[in-house]
C-alpha cells in the first residue's frame, strides 16, 4: 500500500522508522564492527527483504540528553525502559548523530538554540525551510 500511495505521488511521514531501529539497536553496540555489521543487516532486512520504501529524507530533531531528560521528568509520567538509563539515552543520542553525519539524506535540526529550548512553532520553521531548500515542498 504504501509503494502503491508513494508511486501516485503521496508523501509519507513517519515518526519512528527504520532508521529509529538503527539508532535505538546500534546505541546498544561498544563495538564498532559488530555495530557495522548489525546496521548493515537492519538495512537489508528492512529496505530489501521487507522492502519497506527507502525514505527521501530523515530530518533528525536534535536534542541533548541533559535537555530531554529534565523534559522526560516535567512531563510526570512513568519513564519507559529507556528513558530510565541515562548513560543508554546518551549513547542512544551519539547513535543518531553518527547516523546523521553518516548519511547524506538526514538532515539534522538542533532544537536548542543558545541554552533554550525552541519552541514547537520554531521547530516547525525550521523543518519547513529545510524541506523548500531541499525541493521536497
Amino acid at each position: 500500500q504504501m509503494l502503491d500511495f508513494l508511486k501516485k505521488g503521496g508523501y509519507i511521514i513517519a515518526n519512528r522508522y527504520v532508521t529509529s531501529n538503527m539508532a535505538y539497536q546500534g546505541a546498544k553496540f561498544s563495538d564498532n564492527k559488530e555495530k557495522a555489521k548489525f546496521l548493515k543487516w537492519i538495512y537489508e532486512l528492512e529496505y530489501k527483504v521487507h522492502r519497506l520504501p527507502k525514505e527521501d529524507i530523515v530530518i533528525y530533531l536534535n536534542l541533548p540528553t541533559a535537555v530531554s531528560s529534565q523534559l522526560i521528568i516535567k512531563r510526570g509520567k512513568p519513564k519507559d525502559i529507556y528513558e530510565q538509563d541515562l548513560n543508554y539515552l546518551k549513547k542512544n543520542e551519539l547513535m543518531y548523530l553518527e547516523l546523521a553525519n553518516k548519511y547524506k539524506h538526514w538532515a539534522k535540526i538542533d532544537c536548542l538554540e543558545n541554552g533554550r529550548l525552541l519552541s514547537p512553532t520554531n521547530i516547525q520553521q525550521k523543518i519547513i525551510k529545510l524541506l523548500q531548500t531541499k525541493g521536497i515542498i
